[in-house]
């Protein structure tokens, strides 16, 4: 009798202390509406988003939007439309369950970035650090580049150091290799220390957005990034209920070069996937050798 007292007692604390830490932890959900500050006119589509956790939505006809399934937490809120000022404010998910949010109207001011490259979200006036960072439209514009290195180093204190079309390491101020750490959404991507022939394995038409810190970050990322962190993120995940996609293809006339891309998202009620195919292809390469020509180079990758 005295055991089966122990064990009862014993499950209804298992039981209990389970119960707790799944309220505890249960996601929280943020709700509100996005107006112009000037009027009070409900601004219809604008984007809603948490950076640290990529996540977001977009408000409806009446201005309003709803964010679920968001782990309790500080976390920074982003509000942004084009033609306006973008707005952001920290918010406590355990406590806050509605935000209102009025957005100025500027065309020429653009919007706070946001750079999630750090321990979190941060916005760069705000860190003692130089940080930069492009989105998709910059990386589009450089589409013809043969890898996402090569498309961004033209940014101020950014280089990249090139053996071939396709192989680029960075450079940040003047360091690289080893002093500089490259990451695909926060995972360190090691391939490139090999060798001077090792290129960073990451598929360009997947990066949705780069942010460079040119300045030491060992602190967060170790002895390697005393020099700096390129940071290569993917898209977000788009709202919940949704499917979109994108196609984009590219012609170089050197070489006759192809670069098509497609991709396609989805979100249902917490549940994220994605899928992208990529296709690369050059002509044949008339070259001085007995051969006459170099055989056609074609590559085809698939991410999920």
């Amino acid at each position: 009798m005295k055991i089966s007292m122990k064990f009862f007692a014993t499950l209804f604390i298992i039981m209990a202390s389970t119960l707790y830490t799944k309220a505890d932890i249960a996601p929280g959900t943020l709700t509100g509406i996005v107006t112009d500050k000037k009027d009070g006119t409900p601004i219809i589509g604008a984007t809603v988003s948490v950076p640290d956790l990529k996540t977001g939505t977009v408000t409806d006809a009446n201005g309003r939007y709803t964010l679920s399934h968001v782990s309790k937490g500080i976390y920074v809120v982003q509000f942004s439309y084009v033609g306006y000022s973008s707005f952001t404010q920290r918010v406590d998910f355990a406590k806050t369950t509605e935000l209102n949010a009025k957005l100025q109207a500027s065309s020429i001011e653009a919007g706070e970035v946001i750079i999630t490259g750090v321990s979190r979200a941060t916005e760069p006036r705000r860190s003692p650090i130089p940080m930069a960072a492009v989105g998709k439209t910059f990386i589009n514009e450089r589409a013809g580049a043969g890898n996402i290195i090569d498309a961004i180093a033209n940014l101020p204190g950014v280089s990249a150091v090139t053996t071939g079309p396709n192989v680029s390491k960075p450079f940040i101020r003047g360091l690289g290799y080893n002093r500089v750490v490259t990451l695909m959404d926060g995972i360190r991507q090691e391939g490139q220390q090999w060798g001077d022939e090792h290129g960073i394995e990451v598929d360009q038409n997947s990066v949705d957005r780069v942010e460079v810190i040119k300045g030491p970050a060992s602190l967060t990322y170790g002895s390697d990034a005393i020099g700096g962190v390129v940071n290569l993120i993917s898209p977000q995940p788009v709202p919940d209920g949704t499917i979109s996609g994108s196609v984009m293809s590219v012609y170089g006339t050197n070489q006759g070069l192809f670069n098509n891309s497609l991709r396609v998202q989805g979100h249902k009620n917490g549940l994220v996937w994605g899928l992208s195919r990529r296709l690369k292809m050059l002509k044949h390469i008339k070259t001085n050798t007995m051969a006459g020509y170099m055989p056609r180079a074609l590559k085809s990758v698939m991410h999920a």
